[in-house]
């Protein structure tokens, strides 16, 4: 039996994620520890890009209805606090997330669109905790 589509939506954002290395071009090594199970993501790591499904809707393209289903994306992205420039980097993160997912078509299998970026917004810490975060939500169509 296959995976789930949905599961198959992360494995391929996963696998964009994953490209992003400063020798790849991209502003930070943070594809280096990629994870749909973000619950198991070593401290130690100085960034961490976490992906897991978000909601499940009924597709806004009314041709859709009945054969997909709209998916949404939630990667989460942290680096270790320890420079002078920690929020800099953060965007850093950012940009390399959106241009790790960005044309990257042909990297999504039959069923799954190319997602579509949706939002990013800040992660407050909690006092004493030594890590910067951002939520980036993408959507995108499955089949059923």
């Amino acid at each position: 039996m296959t995976e789930p589509t949905t599961w198959q939506l992360l494995g391929d954002v996963e696998a964009c994620l994953q490209r992003i290395t400063v020798a790849n071009g991209f502003r930070t090594d943070a594809g280096l520890a990629v994870t749909r199970e973000p619950s198991r993501v070593p401290e130690s790591e100085s960034a961490v890009i976490g992906l897991a499904l978000g909601r499940l809707e009924p597709p806004d393209q009314p041709g859709l209805a009945r054969t997909h289903r709209k998916a949404s994306i939630v990667i989460v992205g942290k680096i270790a606090v320890d420079s002078t420039d920690d929020q800099a980097r953060l965007h850093d993160l950012l940009d390399d997330i959106t241009r790790a997912i960005d044309g990257q078509a042909t990297r999504f299998g039959a069923g799954r669109a190319l997602p579509t970026f949706v939002s990013a917004s800040p992660i407050e810490p909690e006092p004493g905790v030594k890590w910067l975060g951002l939520t980036v939500i993408y959507s995108a169509h499955v089949l059923r």
